[in-house]
Parts: structure tokens; C-alpha cells; sequence
């Protein structure tokens, strides 16, 4: 079972939780964008991603929260077409947010 980051304690404790043989921590929180290689542009209803690891899962979000368009990197350059909007774009563990005029 995966359970997030220091937690692992609560959940050998718990009533529901404690018969699981093999409990895991992994990082559930995102980093900015800002604190990766990544760039993003945005130009005329286009967003341009660069420096993302190959085969990286790009998900793109509305500003309300609803999954848009899932894409995988397939280069250095990735282009994707969007309509005027903001939108949460998630490439791994990390997100940033970006305006589509």
C-alpha cells in the first residue's frame, strides 16, 4: 500500500490500515515547474514545453479543475494546441499554471 510521505506511523496504528504487509511512502506534493529544467511558452494558442524527460505525461487542466487533454512528451520541443483559457498543466510531479490568449 502507498501512503503519502511520513504518514506511515498513522496508518501501522490504524484499525483499517495495520494488517497491510508492505506500506510504502511516496511524495504526493507537486514542485513548481520553476523548479525543474522544464520551460513553457505560450504564444497564440499554443503552449510549447521544453527540456521535459521524454515519454513525460503532460495532463492539462482547466482553472476549475477539469482534466482537459492528457499528452506524452515525445521531444525536446513539445507543441499543443489550446483555446484562450488558464490552465494548470501537471508534467510528472510538478505543475505550473499558464495563460492561453
Amino acid at each position: 500500500m502507498y501512503v503519502p510521505t511520513g504518514s506511515t506511523n498513522a496508518y501501522l496504528s490504524a484499525d483499517q490500515w495495520k494488517d497491510f504487509i508492505n506500506i510504502e511512502e511516496v511524495a504526493t506534493e507537486l514542485q513548481p515547474i520553476s523548479q525543474s529544467n522544464i520551460k513553457m511558452m505560450t504564444s497564440k494558442g499554443v503552449l510549447i514545453i521544453s527540456n521535459a524527460e521524454m515519454g513525460s505525461k503532460v495532463q492539462i487542466y482547466s482553472f476549475l479543475g477539469v482534466k482537459m487533454k492528457e499528452e506524452l512528451t515525445e521531444n525536446n520541443q513539445t507543441t499543443i494546441y489550446l483555446p484562450t483559457g488558464i490552465y494548470v498543466i501537471r508534467i510528472g510531479n510538478y505543475f505550473d499554471k499558464v495563460v492561453i490568449k
